[in-house]
């Protein structure tokens, strides 16, 4: 008979089937793997939701085999990159209204005929008078 002197925690209750949270402590800081529910659970938010976010490529997690694992650090560096840089940095917005400042037309003119006389002015063409009147008195 086997016996094993003191086993891993995380290696009995994954062969039993349960699902814990696996750490190491490195640095003091917590570095965890999480698995899709735990994740979701972390994030609050729907475990299919966060499966599909996964998939495409909008939250850091990696498929092995059939499951989903997350790195709990990935999560919160993406969490984070998730605030607004202006409120993230200042707890107020910069600009919270666009119709407060003034628009700035480029490239625009009021009239056909200004924009023909710019474009006639840029090429060097002669600039024609305005037409008189025909009218009589």
């Amino acid at each position: 008979m086997l016996k094993h002197a003191n086993p891993d925690p995380n290696q009995v209750a994954t062969s039993l089937g349960k699902s814990t949270p696996r750490s190491s402590e490195k640095d003091g800081r917590s570095e965890t793997l999480l698995t899709l529910e735990q994740a979701a659970r972390f994030l609050r938010m729907n475990p299919e939701s966060l499966r599909r976010k996964a998939k495409a490529g909008e939250v850091p997690g990696a498929k092995i085999g059939r499951s989903w694992l997350f790195y709990e650090p990935d999560l919160v560096a993406n969490l984070r990159s998730l605030y607004p840089a202006s409120r993230a940095l200042q707890g107020k917005e910069e600009n919270p209204c666009s119709a407060n400042s003034r628009a700035v037309r480029i490239g625009t003119f009021a009239s056909r005929r200004q924009m023909d006389a710019a474009y006639a002015e840029l090429l060097g063409l002669p600039i024609e008078s305005s037409p008189k009147s025909t009218k009589s008195s």
